[in-house]
Formats: structure tokens, C-alpha cells, sequence
């Protein structure tokens, strides 16, 4: 919930262009850098599952793990990118929820996503 009137403003600001431009965004605070905003459109979003797709499909990678939500312990995660630095860890995924710090981002084996409890497949 947006604490002070600038952050009210941008809020109130970005969700008049999202319904104009139907992009997604976060606006968050942050204690050393003031307000970060992070924007998704609808083509930046096909263009990484295309690139993942592309890039899984040379590696030996289910094409089809980009996007699930899956569990391992407390810990809620989602595929979210390919990492090109190595071949064994070559998930890049994101904390969504549970105990980790949300956002949080880490690199994975498709084999710890296969072991974990797959929730379902999403977009960003």
C-alpha cells in the first residue's frame, strides 16, 4: 500500500498508462534507493518464453517449464529465465511466496523443479 503522497501519485499515474498501454508493473519502496518500478508489456513477455523456448530446446530442456509455480518445502517458486553460465543449473527462477524473500531470484536444475510439487503454470 503506497505510504506517502509521491508514491500515491506514481501509483495513481502508472495505472492510468497500464489501462492505456495494458503493461504490467510493480512499484516498490526501498529504504536505500527510494522507488524502483518494474514493467512488463504484453511483447517483452512473449519475446522471453520465446527466447527460453529457443534456448531450453538446444540444451535439452523441457520448453514447457517456463512459467510453472512450484513448491519445495515452505518455499513457493517460478521459472522465470535461462541461465547460459551452466549447464547443470540452468533454470533461473524467483521466490513467489512462502519463506524466502519474495523476488528473490536463484538459479536450478530442471531435476529440482521434476522433485519439487509443481502448482501450476502461469505468465508473468
Amino acid at each position: 500500500m503506497p505510504k506517502n503522497t509521491l508514491e500515491k501519485d506514481i501509483n495513481a499515474a502508472l495505472n492510468k498508462l497500464q489501462a492505456k498501454h495494458g503493461f504490467k508493473y510493480k512499484c516498490t519502496q526501498d529504504q536505500a534507493f527510494g522507488i524502483t518500478i518494474s514493467i512488463t508489456t504484453p511483447e517483452s513477455e512473449d519475446n522471453l518464453r520465446r527466447e527460453f523456448e529457443v534456448l531450453a530446446m538446444r540444451n535439452g530442456v523441457d520448453p514447457e517449464l517456463y512459467g510453472k509455480v512450484f513448491k519445495n518445502g515452505r518455499t513457493t517458486y517460478k521459472v522465470v529465465g535461462f541461465n547460459l553460465t551452466a549447464k547443470k543449473n540452468c533454470l533461473r527462477i524467483k521466490v513467489i511466496g512462502g519463506q524466502g524473500k519474495i523476488g528473490g531470484e536463484f538459479r536450478c536444475s530442471p531435476m529440482f523443479v521434476g522433485t519439487s510439487s509443481v502448482l501450476e503454470r502461469t505468465t508473468l
